[in-house]
């Protein structure tokens, strides 16, 4: 039987780090790598292969990501969020342009958070609460205060592996989408080019 709960009960909701000055990638120079809003798609993939390499002018330790940190765009008009699952080489960290999901053990699942907070009943929240005209937000009070619907661990569990396989067969079919449009461009320029 499925239960609703405030975000706030099963876990931890804070902002990234905040960066007062413009944000500058230093490459090999960096401390950690940082995760900006631009790096969380809008279907909730994390794209992590260009991320920024910084050195806050405090120390980040305290503000290190963890597998399974939930990462929430906050200024809209696309609040998605992406699971945190590890950096290439160094620690990452966040801005303060996202929130940081953290479940609370035995309570929720990440992945089931992740897709709860990416499907219609999140994202219908979040633009009714969301704050401002042009560029809308959201506080983390609105956040914590989100109701989520929460089934069994084994129901969860089922709902992130049927996400999990949804989200695999997409990869596939997108990567046939992109090669079938190298090919037939290539077919369509060499026809061109016997015309010459």
């Amino acid at each position: 039987m499925n239960v609703t709960v405030r975000l706030e009960e099963i876990a931890h909701v804070r902002l990234g780090m905040p960066f007062k000055t413009a944000i500058n990638d230093l490459g090999v120079e960096g401390k950690c790598y940082l995760i900006q809003s631009k790096d969380i798609d809008i279907e909730g993939i994390l794209r992590m292969e260009d991320l920024a390499r910084v050195s806050p002018p405090v120390d980040p330790e305290k503000h290190y990501l963890q597998d399974g940190d939930i990462l929430l765009r906050v200024r809209g008009p696309n609040f998605a969020a992406g699971v945190f699952t590890g950096s290439k080489t160094l620690p990452s960290v966040t801005s303060n342009q996202n929130a940081i999901i953290k479940c609370k053990e035995n309570k929720v699942l990440p992945g089931y958070l992740h897709w709860y907070i990416n499907s219609s009943l999140g994202q219908n929240y979040f633009h009714r609460m969301s704050e401002g005209t042009n560029i809308t937000k959201l506080s983390l009070k609105i956040l914590s205060d989100m109701e989520v619907k929460l089934p069994s661990l084994d129901i969860q569990s089922d709902i992130v592996k049927i996400k999990n396989n949804w989200e695999k067969q997409r990869d596939i079919h997108r990567r046939v989408v992109d090669n079938g449009n190298l090919l037939y461009l290539k077919v369509c320029f060499n026809l061109l080019r016997e015309g010459d």
